[in-house]
């Protein structure tokens, strides 16, 4: 397995038992390394042929730090960069022909999309104000 993998996944595990037991600084530690070692990963196996997927990676970074400050302000920012990381994504996929493999699946589609909607509704009664 390659290092750089094997460390996203360490920081994945240090990130979820910072969570889990209530100790900020280890989330501090390991979120804000997790995309910016994919994008590491990605940039020494492809060069800059996934421009898109590099600045989503860096607009993800920025949202996951955002996230973790307090205030609506910091919490704005934070979906706003997730956002951009989202569309970089997106048009990614689109560069690589998805339109092209996803015309033929449409019921596979409304299915993930139906399954999505439900699960944003089950949960939305649980996320406050």
């Amino acid at each position: 397995m390659p290092p750089l993998i094997v460390a996203f996944a360490a920081l994945a595990a240090l990130d979820i038992a910072g969570v889990a037991a209530g100790l900020p600084p280890l989330e501090w530690i390991a979120k804000p390394l997790l995309a910016p070692v994919l994008a590491v990963h990605l940039w020494r196996r492809t060069g800059t042929r996934h421009v898109p997927v590099l600045a989503g990676l860096g607009l993800a970074t920025a949202g996951d730090v955002a996230l973790m400050l307090p205030g609506p302000v910091a919490f704005g920012g934070g979906i706003a960069f997730f956002l951009g990381a989202q569309l970089c994504w997106t048009a990614a996929f689109l560069r690589a022909g998805a339109l092209r493999y996803l015309r033929p699946r449409r019921l596979l589609c409304a299915v993930h999309l139906a399954v999505w909607v439900a699960a944003v509704a089950a949960i939305a009664p649980a996320l406050g104000p």
